[in-house]
């Protein structure tokens, strides 16, 4: 009897433990998501408001300062800028951010995952 009532306990216990791993990955999954997704929105923003300062003030500066300015108002890093001239003017606007996880961050594969980064350029607009 004293095996029985152990092992129901050790299996509650157990079962437990794997539930709040498992809500703990799904968490930290939904917070890579999530900064994957504003990531992804405000890079093209940036991208378009360099390409409306430059169409409007022909500024290349002006243009920089406003993607500068988008990504860091999300709390995004605003990587190199860079102006290229391979189909006319375009400007190379690469913003990254680290979601911020609890368990992702100490798995060396996950971790991985965590940062976040897209580049865009204004001739794909």
């Amino acid at each position: 009897m004293r095996e029985e009532d152990g092992g129901l306990m050790g299996n509650l216990i157990f079962l437990v433990i794997v539930i709040a791993v498992i809500a703990l990955l799904v968490v930290d999954s939904l917070s890579v998501v999530s900064a994957y997704q504003l990531v992804d929105e405000t890079t093209t923003e940036a991208a378009q408001k360099a390409r409306f300062e430059y169409e409007s003030y022909k500024d290349d500066v002006r243009a920089e300062n406003a993607a500068a300015d988008t990504c860091e108002a999300k709390d995004l890093v605003f990587e190199e800028f860079e102006i290229r001239y391979d189909f006319g003017r375009t400007y190379k606007i690469p913003c990254s951010r680290e979601a911020q996880t609890l368990v992702f961050k100490y798995i060396p594969y996950l971790r991985d995952l965590t940062y976040q980064q897209k580049t865009v350029f204004t001739s794909d607009l």
